[in-house]
């Protein structure tokens, strides 16, 4: 489940700029959670869009 959610999170969210281990340790996490199954994998991975993106901002902001 760990490797699909990277797969899937990769596909989804390299372009914002994070790096390969970052997105592995998300999905490790959403992994681990227990809840993530076959049947969800897409919408689990879209609900990170918001917060993905924040951090993004965030992480823009500072380097300015």
């Amino acid at each position: 489940m760990k490797q699909r959610l990277f797969e899937r999170l990769w596909e989804e969210y390299s372009t914002l700029g994070f790096d390969e281990a970052f997105l592995r340790g998300l999905a490790e996490s959403l992994a681990n959670s227990g809840f993530v199954t076959d049947e969800n994998i897409q919408g689990v991975v879209s609900a990170q869009k918001a917060c993905l993106e924040s951090i993004q901002k965030s992480n823009d902001k500072r380097a300015q």
